[in-house]
């Protein structure tokens, strides 16, 4: 990992960072501005828009990152763009179209709960800003322009929670405050559009699908696993809406700060990470199970120092949305589990079996929605959030191991399986200990945990070192 890589790396995690910071401002102010069922109408309306996007990308985001270095015909990069951006083009249109010209009353009934056709023409044009968006940051990206990736990602971040509290300080009606929100995300994907367009299109010509067959068929597998990750997310704000109300949606939806504070880290690691190892899995094998070992160690820190400094984070949200605080660390298994499995299930993708994350993904959805239904009805949140936790270890444990079949970034099993267990150890105690005497168990195990990875931590040091070595030679 040379220093080039170590320094997009710090790039990606101060863009995550700053994005994470924008994030819970725009939670300080909404929490305070709207009611509950407001605010857990609106996640509903995201979950919703993120759902449809990753329908309608229809795997093809995947397949522009995994056969960028790789491209079919040695297309050019922006021939390779065009190629994988018509189809999500295509399927929005007909998208709009149909639920706007035929369904326009029923379909927002059905997405939101509330019969409206303003409703579903704002739903579309949030969903082509939003949509638009994610292929011109992914350029950015998979091309390694580090800081115009970063900047860009900064900026939509930043527009789309202004968008929100603007229409917050203005109006407390869910109309307006969508409306302006996807009007403001709609005219944003424009822009950038404008500032990209040499870059992504460049001369006109024809699209072909000519020898693309292995970018189709990856994207074909790799689409329903995107479409079960967003459904899992709607089907469970709107377990949550119709069998505990908006009111305690807005209150699970305030907590996702906690998870904010992961995704500081995590968003910063999985974006760097997915390009990086594709492109040096052949080579420096020794070095991506390294990888593993420090990203399940500082994991399980993350988790630990969340649980302890949990009352400073909820200083953040809003006084009518501080409780339920127990359910916080079963809410948090399946955002570190994910992280952790970054580096343990990529041997899948590369072996081309892209049908065992569907599988996989699908088992993990189903559980989980059933498991949230009627354990909601019997003892409401806490159940949605153990549900949550019981259905991530299945899925960690299903990626995991079909993962290392293909492609080995485990060198100790034995450490993988403590790190696993004590997340889980930790969630269980967090909820039936008082606060001092989580903190005191929390301590002794980060102690021992320490022990066990002390060599991995040392390979660490000396790695950071030869990096500085390296740069102080330059």
């Amino acid at each position: 990992m040379g220093n080039n890589n170590i320094k997009n790396a710090t790039i990606y995690f101060l863009t995550s960072l700053i994005n994470a910071i924008i994030s819970v401002i725009a939670s300080v102010v909404l929490t305070r501005v709207f009611s509950k069922e407001t605010y857990g109408l609106l996640n509903l309306y995201n979950s919703a828009t993120s759902l449809f996007v990753g329908i309608l990308c229809f795997g093809f985001t995947d397949s522009y990152m995994r056969f960028f270095f790789d491209r079919p015909n040695n297309d050019s990069e922006q021939k390779f763009f065009k190629t994988c951006f018509f189809v999500p083009m295509i399927l929005f249109f007909l998208f709009t179209i149909i639920s706007n010209l035929f369904f326009s009353n029923s379909f927002s009934k059905y997405i939101l709960g509330i019969a409206n056709s303003f409703f579903t023409f704002v739903f579309s044009i949030n969903i082509f800003g939003q949509l638009a968006l994610r292929f011109l940051n992914l350029n950015y990206r998979v091309r390694g322009e580090t800081k115009r990736y970063s900047l860009q990602s900064i900026l939509t971040q930043f527009f789309l929670k202004l968008f929100v509290i603007i229409s917050a300080v203005g109006t407390a009606e869910i109309k307006n405050i969508l409306a302006f929100n996807s009007f403001g995300i709609f005219f944003l994907s424009i822009l950038y559009f404008l500032l990209q367009y040499k870059s992504i299109f460049g001369k006109i010509e024809m699209i072909s699908f000519s020898g693309y067959k292995n970018v189709i068929k990856f994207a074909f597998f790799s689409s329903p696993v995107c479409i079960v990750v967003y459904l899992n997310t709607y089907l469970i704000q709107l377990i949550i809406s119709k069998n505990l109300g908006f009111e305690n949606l807005g209150i699970y939806s305030a907590a996702n700060l906690f998870i904010f504070a992961i995704s500081i880290f995590s968003a910063s690691f999985t974006t760097f990470w997915g390009p990086y190892f594709y492109k040096n899995y052949k080579e420096k094998s020794n070095e991506i199970s390294c990888v593993h070992e420090w990203i399940s160690f500082f994991s399980v820190i993350l988790l630990i120092f969340i649980l302890i400094f949990n009352d400073i984070i909820y200083l953040f949200i809003g006084p009518n949305f501080r409780t339920h605080k127990e359910i916080i660390g079963f809410m948090l298994v399946y955002p570190i589990l994910v992280l952790i499995m970054e580096t343990t299930s990529y041997g899948i993708n590369i072996a081309n079996k892209n049908y065992i994350i569907l599988i996989s993904n699908s088992l993990f959805v189903l559980l989980n929605t059933i498991l949230s239904y009627y354990l909601s009805i019997k003892i409401g949140l806490l159940g949605v959030a153990i549900s949550s936790c019981a259905s991530s270890i299945l899925l960690f444990c299903i990626n995991t191991f079909f993962g290392q079949r293909f492609y080995k970034t485990i060198n100790s099993p034995i450490k993988t399986i403590i790190s696993v267990l004590l997340i889980i150890t930790v969630s269980i105690m967090y909820y039936f200990l008082n606060k001092t005497s989580f903190i005191c168990f929390a301590l002794g195990a980060l102690v021992l945990y320490t022990l066990i990875y002390l060599r991995s931590i040392d390979k660490l040091i000396q790695f950071i070192k030869e990096s500085k070595q390296r740069n102080s030679i330059k």
